[in-house]
Order: structure tokens, then C-alpha cells, then sequence
């Protein structure tokens, strides 16, 4: 729902038309997307049923996608964040129409250079298909790893800018990107650990 509000608000009023916001709007999409997986995952845990590795990554492959673009999405956020701030003039000059289709570009192509590195790691062995498990082997770490490192990397751009005087003024942009990302991280553990319990043993 918070994911869903964000985008209509972005959608309907004309000064969240920035280039930040609809950054935020589109990463909030991405979020919406990736949550449709969790009913799959679900069903599967209910119901006790195993999959193959290369199974589970086609029905898992346009909710990994998101998750991948989503994780890179908000460590281009951080970094709009910390150009508006610190750089103002440069970031001003910036056209928007060019600088949000190559942020999504770049989102498009981390997405697709994981998922052919993932495609060549699958096995035929059996899971349950939870959507992290989309994937085996030594790309598991790998993906992991990268995902832990955009995300670091994301933080420690905004404790700088929460460090700085610049700060108050894109404190609402830059709490709600935060508020929305760990919420959704929440539910997305959350929804797991549910499917887990409700499950039959």
C-alpha cells in the first residue's frame, strides 16, 4: 500500500515531478512487483512442493529481476541525494529526461548481466523456490555480496547527508526513501517467515 501511495502522489501532483521523486516512484514499483511473489512461494510452502533450480528461476525471474533493480535503484537514489546536495549547480544542469533513462538503463543492465551469470550457475537439484533461492551455487554469494555492497554503499550516502546542514533541505524525499525501502525489506522477511510457520510439516 505505502509503495502504491507513493506513486500516485508522484503521479498526481506536479512538484513531486523531480527527477528524485520519480526515482522514488519507480523504485517503488519495482518493490510492488517483487512482492507479487511472495502468494508463489506461498503455495509452494504450503502444499510441500520442490522444484528444480532452473524451474524456479523462470517462475522467479521477473521478481529477482526487480529485487536487483530495486537494490541499484536505491543506490542511485542515495547518489541523486548526495549530488543535490553537495554539487547543486552541476545537478541543476542536469536534463532529466536524459539523466532518469540512464539511471534505468543502468538498472536494466545490472539486472541483466545477473541473470545470465545466475542462468549459468543452475543446477538440477530441488528447492523450494523461495525467491532468494533463485539461484545456486557460488552466484549465490556472489549476488548476495553485490547486493550488500550497493546497499552499504547507499547508507553511508545518507549518513552524509544527514551529517551535513544541507540535509533539511531534502529531509522528506530522502526519509521516505528510507522508510519505504526497510518497510518493504520488513514485510518481504516477514512473509517468508509466515509461509515457513503456516506451512504443514
Amino acid at each position: 500500500m505505502g509503495n502504491g501511495l507513493i506513486i500516485y502522489a508522484t503521479f498526481k501532483r506536479k512538484n513531486l515531478h523531480s527527477p528524485c521523486n520519480i526515482l522514488i516512484a519507480i523504485q517503488a514499483c519495482s518493490d510492488i512487483i517483487m512482492q507479487m511473489s511472495h502468494p508463489i512461494y506461498a503455495y509452494f510452502a504450503w502444499n510441500e512442493i520442490m522444484v528444480t533450480f532452473h524451474t524456479c528461476y523462470y517462475i522467479n525471474f521477473v521478481f529477482i529481476s526487480t529485487i536487483d533493480f530495486s537494490t541499484l535503484m536505491v543506490f542511485f537514489i542515495s547518489l541523486d541525494r548526495l549530488l543535490a546536495s553537495k554539487w547543486p549547480l552541476f545537478y541543476k544542469d542536469l536534463n532529466p529526461k536524459y539523466y532518469i533513462s540512464t539511471v534505468v538503463f543502468l538498472c536494466f543492465t545490472y539486472c541483466g548481466i545477473f541473470k545470465y551469470l545466475l542462468y549459468t550457475s543452475l543446477t538440477e537439484e530441488k528447492t523450494m523456490c523461495l525467491i532468494a533461492e533463485s539461484m545456486t551455487g557460488i552466484m549465490t554469494y556472489v549476488w548476495f555480496v553485490a547486493r550488500q555492497v550497493l546497499t552499504f554503499e547507499a547508507d553511508f550516502k545518507n549518513e552524509v547527508l544527514a551529517s551535513g546542514s544541507e540535509y533539511q533541505k531534502i529531509n522528506k524525499s530522502l526519509k521516505t526513501m528510507i522508510t519505504v525501502h526497510i518497510f518493504g525489506w520488513f514485510l518481504t522477511m516477514a512473509g517468508g517467515t509466515f509461509a515457513l510457520l503456516a506451512a504443514p510439516t
